[in-house]
């Protein structure tokens, strides 16, 4: 997995969101930036392996993805990877 949430590494289509990220225009954009990046630091061990692609397309799912992960972080619970019985989901909440 990369370390850069932001990036121009293939040819896919990107909503104007992340593309307005990857080259911030102004302050307000440069600090969304720097956000998602921190973010990523956090989610990137737990994110699945299109997480990255699916960003580019769908922006915003996936930013809130991040920030709930973090925020459940901070607010002392257990969060790891999940996934029960042959089911895939984003991630577990041990309480």
């Amino acid at each position: 997995m990369t370390d850069k949430f932001f990036n121009d590494d293939d040819n896919c289509e990107q909503c104007l969101t992340y593309k307005n990220c990857l080259n911030p225009q102004s302050e307000k954009m440069k600090e969304i930036r720097q956000f998602c990046e921190c973010l990523w630091e956090n989610f990137k061990d737990i994110a699945e392996r299109n997480f990255l692609y699916s960003a580019k397309i769908q922006f915003f799912p996936q930013v809130w993805e991040m920030y709930l992960y973090k925020a459940l972080q901070n607010s002392s619970h257990c969060v790891e990877r999940g996934c029960l019985g042959n089911q895939n989901i984003d991630f577990l909440i041990k309480i």
